[in-house]
């Protein structure tokens, strides 16, 4: 499985040689269960489409799109009942378009600012099942438990870079930060045999502001003695908050009909990362596939990486006054060209 992905990313990167690259990346993070998380941006510099020599306003600009998903699994009981077990399954894709950044400079810094629109898919599966003494004379009941989640988002995208002076170290800052966001839930619930009735619910509601922070430290290897050593070595935090506001159908207090329950989550995610970068001359190499490969392509500089982190996801349930917690540890493999 692992060489597979790695063909995957090879064969990825060596497709990108028409895009600017000084953003992309693709990558694949691998949990402690084997479940791989595609991260991917493809960004397109505005002066490519022109003479490259041109001085315009908008060669400073650039676009993108960009696409990431995950699978979490989990197994849990239901509140306040004797005998019940049940399984989630959520799959989360996101996917962003990025409208337009523009790029500037000032003496040791970089920075960015731009817009961009995030269209958020969450499909989520459970089933499992419950007894009480309290419903159906203590009778076993099976439930299934569907909802699909889809939202928009506008995303304001800000990024500053430092470059220490006659040094090798690098430093970066990124926020995202949406102001609101609008929510479609669509709800399909049976309890069996305790209700014959499925519960269906379509519903539409404004959200509040979402954000992610993230900072990384670049150190530039010199001197190096043994080819394993990396040329480049770098350190990733980044914290991501998504709180949901929706209206389910859920069990009355007699387990006799369903009735309408507001809920409230918020959802956040941190994540460590230590990453090494290798310089093995990717030019040379797709040269051997391709004679349409020029030392101006972004591949000169586009390093494969490696790296090993933490991501601990919480989510909270605050209407319940619930939380659950997922710590992982994470294997990265990825091409990047930030180094």
């Amino acid at each position: 499985m692992k060489t597979k992905l790695v063909k995957i990313v090879v064969i990825s990167s060596l497709l990108m040689t028409t895009l600017y690259a000084e953003k992309a990346k693709f990558i694949f993070e691998i949990d402690e269960e084997g479940e791989k998380t595609p991260d991917t941006f493809y960004p397109l510099k505005w002066s490519s489409l022109s003479d490259s020599n041109s001085t315009e306003w908008w060669t400073n600009y650039y676009s993108g799109v960009g696409y990431n998903s995950e699978i979490r699994y989990s197994t849990d009981t239901l509140d306040n009942m004797e005998a019940s077990k049940y399984s989630s399954t959520i799959a989360t894709r996101k996917y962003k378009l990025n409208i337009a950044t523009y790029e500037g400079e000032f003496e040791n810094l970089s920075f960015q600012i731009g817009g961009e629109l995030e269209f958020i898919q969450i499909d989520k599966h459970q089933f499992g099942y419950f007894s009480s003494a309290l419903i159906n004379a203590g009778d076993y009941n099976a439930i299934e438990h569907n909802i699909n989640i889809e939202a928009w988002k506008p995303n304001l995208v800000t990024q500053i870079s430092y470059v220490a002076p006659e040094s090798d170290f690098y430093l970066r800052f990124m926020a995202i930060v949406s102001p609101t966001m609008n929510l479609k839930l669509q709800q399909d619930t049976t309890i069996m045999p305790l209700i014959d009735v499925t519960a269906h619910s379509d519903s539409s509601t404004t959200q509040e502001a979402s954000y992610e922070f993230e900072a990384e430290a670049i150190y530039k290897i010199k001197n190096k003695r043994l080819a394993i050593i990396p040329d480049f070595f770098s350190f990733e935090v980044n914290y991501d908050f998504l709180p949901l506001e929706y209206k389910l159908m859920t069990l009355n207090s007699s387990a006799t009909e369903y009735m309408t329950e507001n809920i409230q989550t918020e959802e956040t995610n941190l994540r460590y990362m230590v990453k090494f970068a290798y310089d093995l001359k990717i030019k040379d190499i797709a040269k051997q596939f391709t004679n349409k490969f020029s030392d101006k392509d972004f591949m000169d500089t586009m390093l494969p990486t490696l790296g090993i982190g933490s991501k601990t996801n919480t989510m909270k349930n605050v209407t319940k006054g619930t939380k659950e917690e997922i710590t992982q540890t994470i294997v990265h493999l990825g091409f990047e060209k930030k180094f």
